[in-house]
Parts: structure tokens; sequence; C-alpha cells
């Protein structure tokens, strides 16, 4: 006679083995509806769609950026834009000024994958804004090959120095308005 135990396994009498059946619930399927064609985004369209989620999580109240860094379409960091971690969020009346107290979404990108030793080489950066001069300095650095972005930032020095150095740049138009 079977014995049950209280997290649903259940066991023979004369067995030391325990046998455990797992049902996943349907939501973990596919809908029917994703399996038509143009339902499932691709890769590119998967990562920028990501890096607008992790763009609401930034903290600076004049524009909210958000950045991706992946390898083979696996995502390695991601990063948004907002005052350094511990400062108070920055506040900006007047949102026609740029902000000097925020650390951008590349950055933070960047910064954690330094601190927590993973590596960008040969990856890829998706941004909702073109990186600035200051970013593309350490996108080149960090030595991420290729850079997608949606909106392009009021100063294109960034790109220019990212096609300098060799780093495929473009701008993003595949999902989201331009």
């Amino acid at each position: 006679m079977p014995m049950s135990s209280p997290f649903g396994c259940s066991r023979r009498e004369d067995d030391d083995m325990y046998s455990v059946r797992v049902s996943l619930p349907r939501v973990y399927r596919l809908r029917p509806e994703t399996k038509e064609v143009g339902m499932r985004p691709n890769r590119e369209q998967m990562l920028m769609e990501v890096a607008h989620v992790v763009a609401r999580r930034g903290t600076c109240s004049r524009l909210q950026v958000g950045a991706v860094v992946s390898r083979n379409g696996r995502i390695l960091v991601t990063g948004y834009n907002g005052a350094p971690a511990g400062m108070p969020h920055c506040k900006h009346p007047d949102d026609q000024e740029p902000c000097h107290e925020a650390v951008h979404a590349e950055e933070n990108c960047i910064a954690y994958a330094a601190r927590y030793g993973i590596s960008l080489e040969g990856g890829e950066m998706d941004t909702t804004d073109s990186p600035c001069y200051l970013c593309s300095r350490l996108i080149i650095n960090a030595g991420i090959r290729k850079v997608r972005y949606q909106r392009l930032y009021r100063v294109t020095e960034g790109l220019k120095l990212l096609s300098a150095a060799g780093v495929e740049h473009w701008q993003f138009a595949g999902m989201f308005p331009a």
C-alpha cells in the first residue's frame, strides 16, 4: 500500500525509494497564439524590450534609460540611469538641463560587470538611447562589439567614437516607435 509524504511524494511500504510526480501548471506552456508568424519576437526585439523594461527602474526624473549587455542572445547584465547607489534620487525642475548627478545606464552595466567579475568581451549592448561620448569610451574598453539603440541622443560624438574604434552600431526600429 502506498504511503504519502506531506510533499506530494509517494512510497510503497516495501520500498525505500520515493516516487515524485510533478505536473507544471498550464501557464508555463506556450499559448497557441504565440505560434503565429510575427507573434514571437526575435532576439534583437526581445533584448530591446528588456532594455525598455529596465529603463522603467531609472531614478532620474529627467530621462529614463535602460541598457542590456548580452552574448549570443543571453543576458549578462542590465543597467539603468540614476543616482549612485545610496544617494538621493536626482530631481530636475527644468527638464531642459542635462543631468550631472545620474550614472548612465551603460556605465551601470559595465560597473556591475566589473564589480562581480563578469566579462563583457565580445558582448552586444542594447540601449534605449544612443551612448554619449563618455559611455562610448567605456563600451570600447569593455570589449563590447555591437551597440543597438532606439532613440538618438542629442549629441552624436559617442557614435562617432564607436565608429572610429570599429564597434558596430545602428538604430533599432524593429518593434518600438523611433
